[in-house]
Parts: structure tokens; C-alpha cells; sequence
């Protein structure tokens, strides 16, 4: 069956059509794969921001009744031609009988990717299954083989901060691994944005036994990852921040219009870093950015409401309880 660009379930333009073209190119001609990409999501696939102002407006009532509500809106912009690069590449991989799904590595939660995958048509397809375009709610992403959450590593963690724990699964690592792995729990064991493909099947993640590439805005999930001896692609961002920068993804109004400003050409730049890093035998670390517009491309948009109930029992509680339990082990 041959595919094309005007198959995909996304708005047509020339740059979402040259980032297709170059998604085929990337898997015929350089050797890419799809099981071995493994994307982050906020300020990779897209930009997202908070309206600082309309949180306040909202802050009097929750304080009045006693019961402080983390609940939220959160406003998107899709990367212009990120997703018709994936389209792309999955449909070369198809007609090549490769592995064609994306993988995701997140510090999100199950319900927000679940969320946002209702706002883009064919998400759920490029993640596969158990996934489905008509999810009504987010079951089938908590354990989705593809997807590594906030969530998942609190669960690794748990198991790697028991001594015993440590010793059963980290003998299975490589040893540099193994050294990563002590070394950073050494610092800092609660950062749950610590992305390494051995942690994914401790939690029962079978997707990732092929990663070697990951894409990533934070400099430091790029140095970890590389360590590892794999490659790192490094977005550069520079999503809006508030209170001389110690609040991220926030604006003071205009959400919106600040969320334009990134609709970048970020997504070429990407591209071509995956094929550069095709002439590198060692683990390598690359850079991208882009200040240019992605001129006649009109991006996805769309603005999700997080429930207080989520955010709590899917970011802020997994580790809360990874704390607990861990200050408890030291009491003893």
C-alpha cells in the first residue's frame, strides 16, 4: 500500500509537506528508526503556557473555602511540522515493515497526554496500542508500552532506593549505566525527569529496548542520556517565564499571542540533526534552534482544563510519596 502526505489527519501546507518528505527521507536514506527516537513532549512536540493573571482571579475563592484547588488552565501550540515529520517517517516505515509508532519520555502524567492527544488528530495512532483514536478516557495510556511518565518513574524509584531493590535491577545495567544511576540518586533521587531506556521495564515498559536518541529541551536529560552512550538532541527553548525566570511556562496575559512567537521552524532543525548524528560512531551531543517563523503554516491550537484530582494524584503525589517513603527508610 503506498502512502502519502495527503493521507495524514493533519492541515495541509508546503513546510508540513517538506517536513513529511523529509520523515521518509530519514528512515530510506539515513537509516533512521522510530524505535530508536525517543521524543519529550512539552517544548519538543509543543509549546505550552499558563495565564498567570486568570490563575489569581481564581486564587480568592479557593483560599475562602479552605481547600486550595492546583486545578488549571493550560494553553497549546503544536510545533509547526513535528508531527507530519513523525507521519513521515512512520509511513516510510511501514511500507519497510519497520517498527512505526513513536516513543514519548515525559515528566507529564498519563491523564494530561491523554488529554492532549484528543486535540491532534492521529496521536493515538503514531503512539499505537492500546492506545485508540476514540479513547473517551486515559486507561489505555497509564501502561502504554511507549509512553514513560512522571508516574512511572516514582515506581522505578521506589524499587531503586531500596538497597536490595538497587542491587537486584541495577545488575542487569551496564556498569557506566549502573555508575550513572548510583551517582545521580547519590544527588538528587527525586528528579523525575532522569531518563534512561533501562528504567522503562522495571516498571513493565517494553518499548524502549531499542531507544538511542533522545530529543529534549533540558541540557541536562541530554548530558545524563549521552553518559549513558547514546545520542542527545538538544532543543533550545525559550518558552515565556515570570518572576526574573523562576516560574516557567507562565505568561501575565496574552497566552496566546506569546505561544505565536514559538511557531518556529524548530522541526527542520531537528530533522537534520537526526541525520547528522547518522555519521557519528560514539555517543554525540547536538544543539538546535531556530528563531524563524514557520511562515504560511497555521499550527494546531487548542487549551486543556487539569482537574485539581489529576494534577494531585499523577504529579504532585507520586513523589510526595517517593519522599515520604524514602525519609522514613532513613529514620529507621
Amino acid at each position: 500500500m503506498t502512502r502519502s502526505y495527503l493521507d495524514i489527519p493533519l492541515s495541509h501546507s508546503e513546510y508540513g509537506e517538506e517536513l513529511y518528505l523529509t520523515g521518509r527521507r530519514l528512515v530510506r536514506e539515513c537509516g533512521v528508526r522510530l524505535d530508536e527516537v525517543v521524543w519529550d513532549a512539552d517544548e519538543v512536540l509543543w509549546n505550552w503556557l499558563m495565564d498567570a493573571r486568570r490563575m489569581l482571579q481564581r486564587a480568592p475563592a479557593s483560599l475562602l473555602s479552605f481547600d486550595l484547588d492546583f486545578g488549571h488552565r493550560e494553553y497549546y501550540l503544536v510545533k509547526p511540522g513535528v508531527f507530519e515529520l513523525i507521519w513521515g517517517m512512520r509511513h516510510e516505515s511501514l511500507e519497510r515493515e519497520l517498527d512505526a509508532h513513536m516513543r514519548i519520555w515525559t515528566n507529564g502524567y498519563p491523564w494530561r497526554i491523554w488529554r492532549i492527544a484528543t486535540e491532534i488528530p492521529g496521536f493515538a495512532t503514531l503512539v499505537g496500542p492500546p492506545a485508540a483514536e476514540d479513547d473517551e478516557d486515559h486507561l489505555a495510556y497509564i501502561d502504554h508500552p511507549r509512553i514513560f511518565y512522571r508516574t512511572d518513574y516514582a515506581k522505578v524509584a521506589h524499587q531503586l532506593l531500596d538497597p536490595e531493590g538497587f542491587q537486584e535491577l541495577a545488575s542487569d545495567f551496564p556498569h557506566h549505566v549502573r555508575e550513572l544511576v548510583s551517582s545521580q540518586f547519590g544527588r538528587n533521587p527525586f528528579d523525575s525527569s532522569f531518563k534512561l531506556p533501562e528504567f522503562a521495564p522495571v516498571c513493565g515498559k517494553d518499548g524502549f529496548c531499542r531507544a538511542a536518541v533522545l530529543i529534549d529541551d533540558a541540557r541536562h536529560n541530554i548530558g545524563r542520556f549521552v553518559a549513558s552512550g547514546r545520542h542527545g538532541i538538544h532543543v533550545i527553548s525559550r518558552s515565556p517565564r515570570l518572576i526574573f525566570g523562576t516560574v516557567p511556562n507562565t505568561v501575565w496575559g496574552g497566552a496566546r499571542e506569546a505561544l505565536h512567537q514559538l511557531a518556529n521552524t524548530i522541526s527542520r532543525e531537528i530533522a537534520e540533526a537526526l541525520e547528522r548524528l547518522g555519521d557519528h560512531e560514539h555517543p554525540a551531543r547536538l544543539a538546535v534552534e531556530s528563531d524563524a517563523l514557520a511562515r504560511g503554516y497555521e499550527p494546531l491550537e487548542f487549551e486543556i482544563d487539569v482537574p485539581d484530582k489529576m494534577l494531585r494524584s499523577e504529579w504532585i503525589d507520586p513523589i510526595r510519596e517517593l519522599k515520604r517513603t524514602w525519609s522514613d527508610a532513613l529514620q529507621r
